[in-house]
């Protein structure tokens, strides 16, 4: 029987500290921290889930899945059911899913975005798929990271030409319907294509064709997502503005060093911050 740990996530989580983990309830912060970890570590490790049953070989991967962590882990698992019967997956075909692709005994992102194991992935020669898994409250339009591979897997000249123009006539960036339509297979290896997952089935289906999901795509804008990071979220918007709405498109050089600018403009804002504090206190 699965028990709710005392894991810092937040009032509700320390009302239920102890309780029973139901199915109904259960999602990707009760999979890692109940059962990825645990059975990891009692095996003497602590490394990533993929590693463990991968005897330490990394792969390829096939298809990204792009997720959040709160939907509930039942949805996860009927979408990528749905998932696999609509792509004729099998079990030779490698997922990457961030839950069980890093290592969350010691998490590392990388010194910046570009060099993230979600980027890495993603721009893989081998993977090319996203899939966007979306639960009835499309949680994972109001994570940054899932915004951030968003932006990543749309990033071609034909959808950045689309944010130009969209810029010209609305008040910042926001991903509209257009760039979140299904890309083709193509030769060329920035091109990936975009698939939009629910419980009920693939986004434009017979299955998927309206409804609050839809609309939530609709409304979708990148500046009211959020990070667990408030500093990941401040790079993510910052990549998203660099790679969409300057012209021309910064090489990555260039973004590297505006993504340390920004880290090194947040450290002595928060250094500015502590000595007002110090200050104040000594008050």
């Amino acid at each position: 029987i699965l028990r709710h740990g005392r894991a810092p996530r937040g009032r509700e989580h320390e009302i239920r500290a102890n309780q029973r983990v139901h199915w109904t309830s259960i999602t990707m912060h009760e999979v890692c921290e109940l059962v990825i970890k645990p059975i990891i570590a009692h095996h003497g490790e602590r490394c990533s889930w993929s590693a463990f049953v991968n005897g330490g070989r990394a792969r390829p991967p096939d298809l990204f899945i792009s997720h959040s962590w709160s939907q509930p882990f039942r949805d996860f698992v009927t979408t990528l059911k749905i998932l696999a019967k609509e792509r004729g997956l099998t079990a030779g075909d490698v997922i990457w899913i961030c839950t069980f692709a890093n290592n969350q005994f010691d998490l590392d992102l990388g010194k910046d975005l570009i060099r993230s194991p979600f980027f890495a992935a993603l721009r893989n020669e081998q993977c090319g798929t996203m899939a966007l898994f979306l639960d009835r409250s499309a949680t994972s339009l109001s994570r940054s990271w899932c915004n951030f591979e968003l932006a990543v897997v749309t990033d071609t000249e034909r959808n950045r030409t689309y944010w130009q123009q969209l810029q010209r006539t609305t008040d910042g960036p926001s991903f509209e319907p257009p760039v979140l339509e299904q890309m083709p297979s193509s030769s060329n290896q920035s091109d990936k294509a975009l698939m939009l997952c629910t419980a009920a089935g693939l986004v434009g289906t017979r299955r998927v064709t309206s409804g609050p999901v839809l609309d939530a795509l609709r409304r979708l804008d990148c500046r009211d997502a959020n990070s667990s990071d408030p500093a990941d979220r401040r790079s993510i918007l910052n990549y998203i503005v660099n790679r969409y709405l300057e012209e021309p498109a910064p090489d990555e050089a260039r973004l590297v060093s505006g993504l340390r600018r920004l880290h090194i403009e947040e450290e002595e804002e928060d250094e500015e911050k502590k000595e007002m504090k110090k200050k104040k206190e000594k008050k």
